[in-house]
């Protein structure tokens, strides 16, 4: 597989990581001041916690492999498109507003990440 490939599938399992990390607090809820332990362990062990957390591991296995084969200095910044794609899919999947800060920095994102890859 090509870098850029690799990228995007590095970028994509954090993303997916991200929101099922979301789904699950969702489920267990907030920390509001109660035992932090029993919330922390309720948290741990929800099934969408683990799902996150193995695209995570997923992501970073995949990131390991870009990295040996693109400089730093080029791969690192393409990592800001997950955080445009969990802007847009938040709003999407879980109703989050998207107000015209989060589509004006977000398309920023995008315009710095493009020009670096003019260089690539």
């Amino acid at each position: 597989m090509n870098a850029v490939g690799l990228i995007a599938g590095s970028v994509a399992a954090g993303v997916a990581g991200q929101m099922l990390l979301k789904q699950a607090m969702r489920e267990v809820g907030p920390y509001m001041g109660r035992e932090f332990g029993s919330w922390l362990f309720s948290a741990a062990t929800s099934p969408y916690a683990l799902a996150g957390l193995s695209m995570y591991v997923l992501a970073l296995a995949t990131w390991l492999v870009v990295l040996s084969r693109v400089e730093l200095s080029c791969a690192y910044p393409m990592l800001g498109a997950s955080k445009v794609l969990v802007v847009f899919l938040a709003f999407l999947v879980f109703g989050e507003p998207l107000t015209w800060h989060k589509i004006v920095g977000s398309s920023l994102v995008c315009a710095g990440i493009w020009l670096l890859a003019l260089r690539a």
